[in-house]
């Protein structure tokens, strides 16, 4: 963890930059890369929206995969994150992006297209403007 310290007004101040990471399982992080190392993410919808900035093919291979029968959940120390917990505190811990094959009774409670779609809506849907969301 980086400390930054600022001397404002003759007073020295220390801020600390908080390391994030995502992790990309399968299919996503053989293209997209395993590890993204953000700083400073205040929930996991903005990691995502992240991934999708700097990544445009991002979403659009999500979508392909799901219809495929691939879906992809968001986890946070072992936890299946849904919709509402996209705008809590991201924390410390790791993001987990991971594959799930439609069938397989473990689509869980959230499934990454539909979590995109969120993140969509949570950034004004610049994200999806390509996608006629």
């Amino acid at each position: 963890m980086k400390t930054i310290t600022l001397i404002i007004e003759g007073v020295q101040k220390q801020f600390l930059d908080m390391e994030n990471k995502v992790l990309l399982l399968d299919d996503l992080g053989k293209k997209y890369g395993e590890t993204h190392v953000y700083y400073n993410l205040k929930t996991p919808a903005e990691a995502l929206k992240l991934l999708c900035i700097n990544y445009p093919e991002f979403a659009k291979d999500v979508f392909e995969l799901q219809e495929q029968g691939i879906f992809y959940k968001v986890q946070q120390v072992d936890i299946d994150l849904e919709l509402s917990d996209l705008i809590l505190p991201l924390g410390s811990h790791d993001l987990v992006i991971t594959p799930v094959i439609s069938g397989s009774g473990d689509v869980g409670k959230f499934v990454l297209g539909g979590l995109m779609i969120g993140v969509g809506v949570l950034s004004g849907g610049a994200t999806f403007a390509g996608f006629g969301f």
